[in-house]
């Protein structure tokens, strides 16, 4: 009997610590996958990229300021809040749309959100997506047509929108040069248009039937 009694207690002492052990194993598992998890974040944006939203602030010749909100690989490069950025000829511009803007198309106030590169204590705007800029292209499927209008209606979100044609505005159909006449209902693709005062007006149709 006491050497029945024996080896079960050695049994249950083995066991106990096989539990342990296995559990230790675990959580120094799950700890190791969560550092190589937030190690992933940083390698995939790079240790020598930043990315940050915000709004704009003011502007010098060469540079932007904005208040930022948050963002990545900033925190020893702000400064209450603010971070400057350098602007050059290869910062890509772009609204909401895709539409490419210009310098002197970012206003105080705008909200943004800006990726580029670090060199030291530089950071060097790559992109700058102005987010307040209003829409300047619409897509979807023509449903009105009359003589100095297009309606558009894009088909996922119902939206429709009306854009003025003129002597200026460019068609094309299937890839070939059009004019605004061969525009049908039904027509496929989209416009890229002008806010003039108020007035949408279509500076170039892209369209496919």
């Amino acid at each position: 009997m006491k050497k029945l009694l024996a080896v079960l207690t050695i049994a249950a002492l083995a066991l106990t610590a096989t539990v342990s052990i296995a559990s230790a194993h675990e959580n120094e598992s799950h700890g190791f996958i969560k550092v190589k998890a937030e190690q992933a974040g940083g390698l995939r944006l790079g240790l020598n990229k930043f990315q940050f939203w915000g709004t704009v602030n003011s502007a010098t010749s060469s540079s932007l300021v904005f208040n930022a909100k948050a963002g990545k690989h900033l925190s020893d490069l702000m400064g209450n809040g603010q971070v400057t950025v350098v602007i050059n000829s290869d910062t890509k511009i772009k609204g909401n749309d895709e539409a490419v803007l210009s310098w002197a198309d970012l206003k105080a106030g705008d909200k943004v959100i800006v990726s580029g590169s670090i060199s030291g204590t530089v950071l060097t705007a790559t992109q700058v997506r102005d987010l307040s800029r209003p829409v300047t292209r619409a897509s979807g499927k023509v449903t009105a047509v009359t003589d100095n209008s297009i309606t558009i209606t894009n088909g996922l979100t119902g939206v429709s929108q009306t854009v003025t044609t003129n002597a200026d505005t460019k068609v094309m159909i299937n890839g070939e040069s059009k004019t605004i006449a061969d525009i049908q209902v039904g027509d496929s693709g989209w416009v890229k248009f002008k806010n003039e005062a108020g007035t949408l007006i279509a500076k170039f149709f892209n369209l496919f039937r």
